[in-house]
């Protein structure tokens, strides 16, 4: 997994050569600007979780969901 900022990905990386990398963008926006697929979305630096002492980056991991299992009919 390659993580970086939104505009540093495409700043500084040549794309056509990460295919098979998951990406872990950073992007502060209200949505994610960043225009390509991506697995995990940084939305913050300034969280607050229990327990943690001081601000926390938050991050939201999209997967894919699984198909619903068919049921069988009777």
């Amino acid at each position: 997994m390659i993580y970086d900022s939104a505009l540093l990905y495409e700043r500084d990386y040549d794309l056509q050569y990460l295919q098979g990398y998951r990406f872990w963008v950073a992007d502060y926006s209200s949505r994610p600007k960043y225009p390509y697929v991506f697995d995990i979305w940084q939305y913050s630096s300034s969280g607050h979780v229990d327990g943690v002492e001081g601000r926390c980056d938050m991050d939201l991991m999209l997967i894919e969901k699984d198909p619903p299992e068919e049921e069988e009919s009777d």
